[in-house]
């Protein structure tokens, strides 16, 4: 089966039992009983059963908001009393003296 909009480009065998996706461009022989989809078509299922792709994993993609949020520190951390800042500031000018 051919679906819509497909091109078979090339002198080669589509399979007995064969599925073409819509819109897919096969560039090469379809062995019998697959489906094939996509640009180049690929074969995505042989026998009925799922090939895997080993080139992406489309499941397990990593989460770039998610490692920064993990990254930010919350802010009670990084807050500093006006006290604070001034008992550093003059324990620096002691130390500053000192030498």
């Amino acid at each position: 089966m051919v679906s819509a909009g497909a091109k078979i480009i090339g002198s080669f065998t589509v399979g007995e039992n064969s599925k073409i996706g819509a819109g897919s461009v096969v560039i090469e022989e379809v062995p019998p009983n697959c489906t094939v989809v996509g640009v180049p078509g690929r074969i995505v299922k042989r026998n009925n059963v799922k090939i895997p792709r080993s080139d992406m994993d489309q499941c397990n993609l990593p989460d770039p908001a998610w490692s920064f949020a993990r990254e930010i520190k919350s802010p009670s951390d990084e807050v500093e009393t006006s006290e604070e800042r001034d008992e550093k500031a003059s324990q620096t000018n002691i130390k500053i003296q000192e030498v």
